[in-house]
């Protein structure tokens, strides 16, 4: 693919960048797959970004597993059982231990090991349909200790694993446990703000823009035409 192609992606790209992110990334992804279907040459045709098709593939993979498959299928249960959150002596906490590492590493912080290698609990399917009653222990066993002292044991065996924080507090947060990642800014019409990157970096620095103001680039646009 020529850099000229590589360059108008990811101009898009930085177009894109503050406004939606997933719109961006979704645009990037799409016309570069197009280009490279297109043996490195842009296609003459425009993208079309459906914010509707965005919200569905970034969604669907994590809370639609038994409507993907149709016909008799063996159904799992529904997803939102694993994706809850737990309660400590003075909050909350994420965690999830979908892998079987970070599934007996849980057991071993919760002082279950003897289950480990149980056969109703081998794999995630089979944890999914009879692992209510070691979800029910682990969660009387964490309710028991503040919202530190389970992350910091979770985190020693494995599990991943975080803090639930008051919105407020996110960035301060992200500032603490990974510096640099949050962008503090100052915007030409919005003023200080703050907000996570576009996840994708490229290998050279880019500046990402803000997304232009109305008719702010209508001369340059136009210069291109003539």
């Amino acid at each position: 693919m020529s850099q000229q192609n590589v360059d108008r992606i990811r101009r898009g790209y930085e177009a894109f960048g503050r406004r939606d992110l997933d719109a961006a990334l979704a645009l990037y992804r799409d016309t570069l797959g197009l280009a490279v279907a297109k043996e490195g040459e842009m296609p003459a045709r425009g993208v079309r970004v459906a914010m509707l098709k965005v919200g569905l593939a970034f969604l669907w993979p994590d809370a639609a597993t038994n409507p993907s498959f149709v016909g008799d299928v063996d159904k799992l249960p529904p997803q939102a059982r694993t994706f809850r959150l737990t309660k400590t002596a003075d909050g909350y906490v994420a965690l999830i231990a979908v892998a079987n590492d970070q599934f007996d590493g849980l057991l071993r912080a919760t002082g279950m090991e003897d289950r480990i290698g149980d056969p109703k609990l081998s794999s995630p399917g089979q944890r999914g349909r009879h692992g209510a009653d070691v979800m029910r222990a682990v969660a009387a066993f964490l309710a028991q200790k503040t919202t530190e002292e389970v992350v910091d044991l979770l985190t020693r065996h494995g599990v991943p694993c975080g803090p639930v924080q008051d919105m407020d507090d996110v960035v301060a947060y992200i500032d603490g446990i990974a510096p640099g990642v949050m962008i503090h800014e100052t915007h030409p019409q919005l003023g200080e703000m703050v907000h996570p990157p576009p996840s994708v970096a490229f290998d050279e620095e880019v500046t990402i823009l803000p997304s232009p103001a109305f008719g702010e680039h209508t001369d340059e646009v136009l210069a291109e035409l003539e």
